[in-house]
Order: C-alpha cells, then structure tokens, then sequence
C-alpha cells in the first residue's frame, strides 16, 4: 500500500483500508491506555500507538472525499482544501458545456450544404 501511495497508485479502497487501519489502531490504543499500564503489553502499545495516529487518521478524513470517491471510483479531494485544486475542478465541470459551444461556433461555420457535423474531443 505504501509503496503503490509512494508512486501515485493508489486505488480509493486503498485509501478507506488506510483510514481504517489508523481509526482501528486509534481505538486500540485509547481501549489499552484505559487498562493497567503495569501490564509490559498495554504499555508498550500506549507507547507506541502515538498521538500521530490520531493526527494522521484526521488529515485523511478532512482530505479524501470518500463519498465522492466512491460515486466517481476515483481519488476526490474535499473542496477548499486547495485553491488550485478547486480551480481545476470548477474547469473540469464546465468542460462539456464549452465543448458544446467550440462544435456549435464550428458548425456555423462549415459550408451551408453540411447540415450537421459531429465533433469529437479526444484528450492528449
């Protein structure tokens, strides 16, 4: 998992079995600092499930839109996480329509004996 994220990789379940793990280790170490930390094992993972765990787990959850993830079966940022991100966005949803108007402003423009033209958008 580290190394697919190392590499951009990283699928949307990728994420959730991420979070998961980091919520599940969370609960098991707030569950253990509750018991005897005369106990050498409770200790030691008191000590060792660190503060971070709870930092990172709430970067995640305020970062990755999970639910849209989902519906879009792709990584999905919240929005106002980052301006330039919500920018690309916002053009990204108004691709069709300006597709839709560049074939009109074409087609207005191919000679009056072709009624209708069909125009493709093919990414580079």
């Amino acid at each position: 998992l580290l190394h697919r994220m190392a590499r951009s990789h990283t699928k949307v379940s990728d994420w959730q079995a991420l979070y998961k793990t980091v919520y599940s280790a969370v609960c098991i170490r707030d569950t253990v600092r509750s018991l005897p930390q005369s106990i050498t094992l409770f200790r030691e993972i008191s000590e060792a499930f660190s503060d971070d765990l709870h930092y990172i787990g709430s970067l995640i959850s305020k970062v990755v839109d999970f639910e849209c993830s989902l519906a879009e079966n792709r990584f999905t940022i919240k929005p106002n996480i980052d301006p330039a991100i919500d920018e690309k966005k916002r053009r990204m949803m108004g691709l069709p329509d300006f597709l839709t108007d560049v074939a009109r402003q074409e087609l207005e423009q191919l000679d009056p004996r072709i009624p209708f033209c069909c125009v493709l958008y093919i990414p580079l």
